[in-house]
Order: structure tokens, then C-alpha cells, then sequence
């Protein structure tokens, strides 16, 4: 990778963490993030997800011989649970977010919102 394309990776890097972190602010203002956590954390119980989780996490113990950090834990097994969350509760939430956002920024359109389906902005 040459150093002009290591810039762009981290301008959008810094772009998209700076968008997140824009859209936390925003939801906790309103005391949505915590209800959108709630949900996802449902969500994911419902449909078997946190057992699969710890299904992985036992046999990555295992296979270490019990001897691992949280923090390797935590390396070896995000993203195998990022890899397990359905399209279906990925895109639930999406969509509650994106109305929610659409309603604090005062640019909501029951219009837009159709079938659960994310639509763009109208």
C-alpha cells in the first residue's frame, strides 16, 4: 500500500469514527442508544445468538489450554460474533436508527418509512 492510499484509509477512518461517534452523541441525547441496546440485546438472546457466543468463546479457552487474556478473548472472538448477527436484526436496528435520526434532525417522512425497509432519505 502506498502512502497516498494509507491517507485516504485514514481520513475515512476518521470520517466514518467521527459519523459514529456524532450518532452516539445524538441518540444518547435523546435516551435512545440505551433503548436501541436493549433491543439488540433482546434481539440477539431471541434468536440464539449469546449461546452460540459462548459456545465460541469455550472452545477458544479450550483450545488455548485456559490460559488467554479477556482482551485476546475479546480479539479472537469479535469478530466471529460481528460475522453471526442475522441481516434481519442488522437490519432492524439500522432502520429504527435511521428514523430515529430522521426524527431529532426534524427531517422525518412517514412517507419514506415502508415495509421495514431502509429507503433513502426523502
Amino acid at each position: 500500500m502506498d502512502s497516498s492510499s494509507s491517507v485516504v484509509t485514514d481520513i475515512n477512518s476518521a470520517n466514518e469514527n467521527g459519523i459514529q461517534a456524532t450518532t452516539i452523541q445524538a441518540l444518547t441525547m435523546e435516551g435512545d442508544y440505551d433503548r436501541f441496546k436493549v433491543l439488540l440485546k433482546r434481539r440477539l438472546h431471541e434468536c440464539g445468538w449469546t449461546d452460540q457466543i459462548r459456545v465460541i468463546a469455550r472452545e477458544i479457552i479450550k483450545e488455548k489450554n485456559g490460559i488467554i487474556t479477556a482482551e485476546k478473548l475479546f480479539e479472537e472472538l469479535a469478530p466471529k460474533g460481528r460475522a453471526l448477527v442475522p441481516s434481519t436484526i442488522k437490519k432492524e436496528l439500522l432502520q429504527n436508527v435511521k428514523e430515529d435520526l430522521l426524527k431529532i434532525s426534524g427531517y422525518y417522512n412517514k412517507e419514506c418509512v415502508q415495509d421495514a425497509k431502509v429507503l433513502p432519505i426523502c
